[in-house]
């Protein structure tokens, strides 16, 4: 056998038992100590090595506040939210084949079209106008505010 293949066998044994090395016996005792145990929820005492577990938070109920809407947030809201959001309309049109519902407050007025979801079986909200009256310049957030805001009072 050339030198370079005696060369390359012995290396090659010696990189094999490095790997070898690398792994150890067990002594047969299957007993799991503190490592061994996943701790998902829990943390470890450090004086007693027991695991006491700590349970995830559970997600609270968002908080209720009164949020001034977003117009572009009533598309597609139905009858229902609507109504939960600003109360019952001042009037109610029905201009087949849509609903119109008319709110105001505070020297604003809005109007909120729905027309039948087919596929919902329920009214949704398809447009709406959001207008201050008298010259005034408040902006669409602040007359949707206003007109919810008269809702909780009432």
């Amino acid at each position: 056998m050339p030198t370079s293949h005696r060369l390359r066998f012995v290396l090659s044994g010696l990189v094999c038992a490095g790997f070898i090395s690398g792994c150890t016996m067990t002594s047969g005792d299957p007993t799991p100590t503190i490592s061994d145990v996943p701790v998902r929820y829990g943390k470890v005492k450090p004086a007693t090595g027991e695991i006491v577990v700590i349970p995830p938070k559970k997600p609270g109920a968002p908080e209720r506040t009164a949020k001034q809407p977003a117009p572009s947030n009533l598309i597609g809201q139905s009858v229902a939210e609507i109504e939960q959001t600003f109360g019952r309309p001042l009037r109610i049109r029905d201009e087949k084949p849509a609903l119109v519902y008319l709110y105001g407050s505070g020297g604003c007025t809005l109007s909120i079209v729905f027309f039948m979801d087919i596929e919902r079986n329920q009214f949704r909200a398809l447009s709406y106008d959001v207008r201050a009256a008298g010259g005034k310049t408040e902006s669409p957030e602040a007359c949707l505010g206003a007109i919810q805001n008269a809702k909780a009072k009432s």
